[in-house]
């Protein structure tokens, strides 16, 4: 019985100082994503949202919300958001995707808009433009989903309002 003290007592002791599992580092920065103008009823807006899930958005022409805003998104969404970029493998792809580039963008439709997306923290520094008309380069169905995907997980659709604002009635067409 007392041979098993000393053994119960290594037992705890090499347990108790058994390595702890590594912690994953804390996430920090922000991904941002920039709509430009286009010819047509593209909205302009800058969105970036940081590890906190929390946004700034700066809605310009063709929002129905024009201005500043803040708010949050579902838990979890700027982590789903780097997931996004690894899977599209960001940090690979090219600084630039637009016309004037024969590499990048070997065909263009003109008066589309340019998207930027740009990640800034833990995981490195990059931007990247994109002029949505470019055609006939490789890696464009991986960027169009890749930015497909930023929406949905960015919430620009409902968040940005896309849309004429409403019109201002005159008073003068008012009925007696």
């Amino acid at each position: 019985m007392f041979k098993l003290i000393p053994c119960a007592a290594l037992l705890a002791l090499l347990v108790g100082c058994a390595t702890p599992e590594p912690k994953e580092v804390p996430l920090e920065g922000i991904v941002s994503i920039t709509a430009g103008p286009c010819l047509g009823l593209c909205p302009e807006f800058t969105m970036s949202v940081g590890p906190d899930d929390r946004y700034e958005l700066i809605a310009g022409p063709n929002t129905i919300n024009q201005g500043r805003s803040t708010g949050g998104l579902p838990f979890g969404a700027f982590r789903r958001a780097l997931d996004v970029l690894d899977l599209y493998d960001f940090q690979s792809l090219r600084r630039g995707y637009v016309s004037g580039d024969p590499r990048t963008c070997p065909d263009s439709v003109s008066g589309t808009p340019t998207l930027t997306i740009e990640l800034e923290g833990n995981r490195g520094n990059k931007e990247l433009t994109y002029e949505v008309g470019c055609l006939d380069f490789p890696e464009k169905d991986s960027i169009d989903q890749m930015i497909a995907d930023l929406y949905r997980v960015f919430r620009v659709n409902d968040l940005v309002a896309v849309g004429e604002p409403p019109k201002v009635k005159d008073k003068s067409d008012s009925a007696f």
